[in-house]
């Protein structure tokens, strides 16, 4: 023994349980009067249960109470199985450590109240508890003892028993002769003393002493020297374990104390507490978990337990967890000391892959409980793609964290086949699982799955579908998405008889193809088929609509899953994978009539047919699917699903019901398997709430009556207040005062408050009087007159083009000028919607007719004979009508610009500007076209160049307009002229190459080859296909596709380096009509192919684990290994390398 009672008294911490505290009188250990709801004693007051969990002990209402000793609720004893339940509580202080120190010198007496109602074998049903031997008392783990345990004796005489004690075993070695009464209360008074060596503590036993007395001699003492606890007695226990044989007593066990003097059993330190409520304590109720509870590594539950606490003034802090996370760490006194308390949530993280087994502590002040986690968790590795479905290890298990499609689900087998980027899988879901319907449908894409790999089939592991426990209940993966649609790959014969393992369970097309059993019935028996010369088999999964229907002489092509490892076999799913031989060309012709006023708007919750569209479909190969998409594709939906295969003609209605305001815009889609027949049709909808109208309001209240002299300026503003406008609020001047007022907007916000400037800018004498009018969709109108008058001045005449002001009122989805009719050449310019404003000086643009006629506009600041030093600057913009982003069908936006007397160091500088008027003055204008992308020096003058720029996709304001921006000086230093032609806005008709990036970079060891991220590129109405090339020195480290259809489609890069560094080059798409598109491919090589590692020859096989020692590579060839490593996240790694000696060792590799 090595620690003395001193010791447990020196803490201040007098009675801390593993899930309660309680502040009591000096040197008491422990109070127990069972005041708890009736139900399982287990989770309360900080009782823990060793491992034996079935047949609880109960807390009831019954009391039993001894006057000078307690009186409090009863817990109850019930014999029942081998396996009852025991229970424990600690009486000594918890450390900071979360370990208990037992005591080994020095007295424990512990009293309680006991009523037997049946005694069928000898057997202890309480004793005292030590610590593990890491010093810890654990839930849910074998109760570490007995020592100085109490039996009930049954006696000969009916309705009598005895008791009897031991020191450290599991029969008495000390009876008492005195026989006690059934349904009789007694206290139990038990003495056990720690003497500092190794067999010589003591334990002793009276029965109904005198309650409150001096300390009598004892009725019963065990000293055989038996072992002691070397750590020293911690807890005390209820007990009902029974052997196969023996059973415990029936009975009830009233209030308990520990104590360490015996006088400290009595008086105030034994009393009931006349207000429990006073006592600080916390109470913290167990996690409900279900029977057999366990997680697969890498899952993460979630749990709640009840905090419950009653006299605290401190808030709680929660601390001591790794793996079982709370989701707050500080709970507020006032919450946990609610009548309801405090619901915490757990989240059990199993990434590790080890048993969770976490002590938390909640902490108060003086006041501290502890709450045992555990939980059983299984090992897992990790699958990261279908590509290592063939090294998957037999009886493992593994989870799949990547996404896969569900292409068929098999009922008659059980398997449901999916497929990934690289891979496919035939999975089972009935055998483990115990289903019987699959849990996924086909066209989910599905994650999180954890898989057992069963015994091989010619030499492909088996793969079975695992249940795991969710927070729902019982699940099966994770729905990432619905839906959607995997292409089959499409090859020949030959290479699909070649590669089988590759193709193994994934969607392939074969075409062209002649069957050998024509006028038979396609079966689950493979019939031959032959393309391009080379044998296949294909067949029908059972209980599809193909099984049973006639085998044709031939077949545009077919489609299935490959479904076997050691033949050619395509299984088709449906009549859809059989896909007839055309009987003619495929057409698609769709008609559309909107069945609303596009500026109207509609009711929300009210369903109305908004569009028809009528679809001529002629020969179509293979049914094709509709869908609605778009922004707000919920708000709408098509009566039809899909358009049948063959000829025939079809009504599409699509019916708005919107449950938001605003315009809500949609796409109507018609998927066909040709592509460029797939059809898409964008559309919008506008919506309004009847219960709660747009409103706004105008306070022109400070505003006075302008006055101004000819040729200045007086600006007032007048405020206006929306909320819940359906758009931007429109704002216009009416004309009655000849444009004297200006205003700084022509719209206003949705919610909010706008701050209109209005300006007094009059150019002769005289008195104006003008009507500002404010509007919004299903609001009241408001106007404003306002007045203003002149007090002298010039007149002003001199300025040339516009004043600068933004109108939004009628945006253009579609807008084009050539700049004919624009005006004298080489005077200002004037087109229909456009401004032409000198922002500097007194020059705006010009209009320009060239020699051959060509009229266009013209900017320059040069002045023949002017000043060349001490300029006046020289400032003009061009700006276009408004433009409406949100409702245009097409967003290209397109020019050409050509420079004359350009020079190396010229001083004018050009810009094309996008323009938000909404945005204050500072942010509102931004250049989307300069500096070296426009005309400048002398070897670009005299030269037009064409600009297409693709705005879809950007984040651009409803409205907007486009400005053409000069600056320089007015002068004779600045020679420079620039020329605007043929602009365009939301072109149909121009062709052009759009792509999805700009720049893809991979990498790849020397001499080894990787593919780079797929580029997605769209032709927009071009007639010739699209050729791709590549410019740069490093071209030949990059290979891919020479050329794309003219639709577009996918363009994947392989990169393999042939020297170590960094390489790039441009690939530029080119067809006739388009201007070029370009994006650059870049990669970074080091070292060489295979895998190098530090102290380690003859690599044979590698697996990898991250650092938490989670595997994320299992055994895998050491060849195959470099590629898989590359996959794997920026890091550290520790590899398990076996060498081909058989040796093996570990070392550190860091993915760079």
């Amino acid at each position: 023994m090595k620690h003395s009672l001193s010791h447990f008294l020196s803490t201040g911490v007098l009675a801390i349980s593993m899930m309660m505290s309680t502040t009591a009188s000096a040197d008491v250990l422990l109070k127990e009067d069972f005041n708890y709801p009736a139900g399982d004693l287990y989770g309360q007051g900080g009782w823990l249960q060793s491992n034996n969990k079935s047949n609880a002990i109960q807390v009831t209402t019954t009391k039993l109470s001894l006057d000078g000793f307690a009186s409090g609720n009863s817990v109850k004893l019930t014999p029942e199985s081998s396996q009852d339940q025991d229970v424990q509580k600690p009486f000594v202080a918890l450390n900071d450590d979360n370990t208990y120190t037992g005591i080994t010198d020095g007295t424990v007496y512990a009293a309680m109240l006991i009523n037997v109602q049946n005694v069928t074998h000898q057997m202890y049903f309480t004793a005292f508890g030590t610590t593990t031997s890491t010093n810890i008392i654990k839930d849910n783990a074998s109760f570490t003892g007995p020592y100085g345990s109490t039996f009930v004796i049954p006696s000969d005489n009916e309705g009598k028993y005895r008791l009897g004690i031991a020191k450290n075993t599991k029969e008495p070695t000390a009876e008492s002769t005195k026989e006690l009464d059934y349904n009789t209360t007694y206290l139990l008074v038990l003495k056990y003393t720690a003497i500092p060596d190794f067999t010589n503590d003591t334990f002793e036993a009276w029965v109904n002493p005198v309650a409150g007395g001096s300390e009598p001699a004892a009725e019963l003492t065990a000293t055989i020297n038996q072992g002691d606890p070397s750590r020293g007695v911690a807890s005390i226990a209820i007990c009902q374990t029974t052997g196969s044989v023996k059973q415990c007593p029936e009975m009830l066990v009233g209030p308990i104390r520990v104590a360490t003097t015996w006088a400290e059993l009595w008086g105030e330190g034994g009393a009931v507490d006349p207000d429990p409520s006073d006592k600080a304590e916390i109470t913290v109720s167990k996690p409900k978990l279900p029977d057999g509870f366990m997680l697969y590594q890498y899952q993460k539950y979630t749990v709640k337990v009840n905090v419950k606490a009653t006299g605290l003034t401190e808030d709680i802090t929660v601390s001591g967890f790794t793996n079982a996370k709370p989701a707050v760490t500080t709970i507020a006194a006032a919450d946990a000391c609610s009548p309801a308390g405090y619901d915490l949530e757990l989240t059990l993280d199993a990434s590790a892959g080890s048993e969770i087994a976490e002590t938390l502590s909640f902490t108060s002040g003086e006041t501290k409980s502890t709450l045992a986690v555990n939980a059983d968790v299984l090992p897992a590795s990790t699958l990261m793609n279908f590509r290592f479905v063939p090294t998957m290890t037999e009886w493992a298990t593994y989870y799949f964290s990547g996404n896969a499609t569900v292409t068929h689900v098999d009922a008659a087998s059980g398997k449901i086949y999916l497929q990934d980027v690289v891979g496919g899988m035939a999975l089972g879901y009935k055998e483990m699982t115990g289903l019987t319907e699959s849990p996924f449908k086909v066209g989910d894409k599905v994650t999180g799955l954890y898989i057992l790999a069963t015994e091989p089939s010619f030499g492909v592991p088996g793969c079975e579908l695992l249940a795991h426990y969710t927070a729902d209940g019982v699940g099966f993966g994770i729905v990432a998405d619905s839906g959607q649609t995997k292409d089959p790959i499409e090859l020949s014969a030959a290479e699909l008889n070649e590669n089988l393992e590759t193709y193994l369970n994934r969607l392939v097309k074969i075409s062209d193809v002649s069957f050998s059993a024509a006028g038979d019935k396609f079966s689950t028996t493979g019939t031959a088929v032959t393309s391009g010369g080379s044998t296949v088999k294909v067949r029908a999964f059972a209980g599809t609509n193909i099984s049973g229907t006639e085998i044709p002489a031939q077949a545009a092509a077919v489609v299935g899953i490959s479904t076997s490892p050691t033949t050619a076999m395509i299984t088709m799913r449906s009549l859809a994978d059989l896909i007839a031989a055309p009987a003619g060309e495929e057409t698609l012709e769709v008609s559309e009539e909107l069945l609303v006023s596009a500026t109207e708007y509609y009711p929300i919750n009210v369903a109305t047919p908004f569009a028809k569209f009528t679809v001529k479909a002629q020969n179509l190969s293979r049914p094709a699917a509709i869908y609605v998409t778009g922004a707000n594709r919920d708000q709408f939906t098509a009566d039809l699903e899909e358009i049948p295969a063959g000829t025939g003609e079809y009504v599409i209605t699509v019916t708005f019901k919107p449950t938001k305001i605003g315009r809500l815009q949609g796409n109507l889609m018609i998927d066909t398997s040709n592509t460029e027949l797939t059809y898409n049709k964008a559309f919008a909808g506008l919506a309004y709430d009847p219960d709660n109208l747009p409103e706004f309001s105008v306070d022109a209240s400070a505003v006075k009556d302008f006055a101004a002299k000819a040729g200045e300026r007086h600006e007032q503003i007048i405020t206006v207040n929306s909320k819940g406008l359906l758009d931007y609020g429109k704002v216009r001047v009416l004309g009655q005062g000849n444009g004297a007022f200006l205003i700084g907007s022509t719209m206003f916000l949705k919610d909010g408050q706008t701050q209109l400037k209005v300006t007094f800018a009059p150019k002769t004498e005289g008195t104006y009087t003008e009507t500002i009018e404010f509007s919004a969709d299903k609001a009241e109108t408001i106007t404003v007159v306002v007045k203003g008058s002149t007090s002298g001045g010039a007149d002003v005449g001199d300025t040339e083009g516009d004043e600068l002001i933004f109108d939004t009122s009628k945006p253009l989805t579609y807008y084009a000028t050539d700049f004919s009719g624009s005006g004298v050449s080489n005077k200002p310019l004037s087109v229909d919607g456009w401004k032409n404003v000198a922002l500097a000086g007194k020059r705006a643009w010009w209009s320009y007719t060239e020699s051959d006629g060509n009229v266009c506009a013209k900017v320059t600041s040069y002045i023949w004979g002017g000043a060349t030093e001490n300029e006046p600057m020289a400032e003009m913009l061009l700006l276009s009508p408004a433009l409406d982003y949100k409702n245009c069908t097409s967003r290209l936006l397109s020019f050409r610009i050509k420079g004359e007397m350009l020079s190396d160091g010229q001083l004018g500088t050009l810009s094309v500007l996008y323009i938000d008027p909404t945005l204050p003055e500072t942010e509102r204008y931004q250049v989307i076209l300069g500096g070296s992308d426009i005309p400048v020096g002398g070897e670009a003058s005299g030269e037009w160049a064409e600009y297409v720029i693709d705005l879809e996709g950007l984040n651009l304001a409803d409205t907007f307009f486009i400005g053409f921006h000069y600056i320089s000086y007015a002068g004779a230093t600045s020679p420079e002229s620039y020329y605007v032609d043929d602009f365009c806005y939301g072109s149909t008709t121009q062709p052009f190459i759009r792509i999805n990036k700009y720049q893809v970079v991979g990498e790849a060891k020397v001499g080894d080859s990787t593919d780079l991220e797929a580029v997605t590129v769209t032709g927009l109405n071009l007639t010739e296909p699209i050729s791709v090339a590549l410019e740069g020195k490093y071209k030949d480290f990059f290979s891919g596709p020479a050329e794309l259809p003219a639709s577009g489609g996918e363009l994947v890069f392989k990169y393999t380096p042939a020297e170590e560094g960094e390489h790039a080059v441009y690939v530029l798409l080119s067809s006739a009509g388009a201007p070029t598109s370009q994006f650059i491919i870049g990669g970074k090589a080091d070292g060489v192919s295979g895998i190098s590692l530090p102290g380690v020859e003859n690599a044979s096989t590698v697996s990898a684990y991250d650092l938490n020692g989670r595997e994320v590579l299992g055994e895998t060839d050491a060849v195959e290994a470099a590629a898989a490593l590359r996959t794997l996240a920026k890091g550290m790694y520790i590899l398990r390398v076996t060498t081909a000696d058989g040796s093996v060792k570990s070392v550190k590799y860091l993915r760079p």
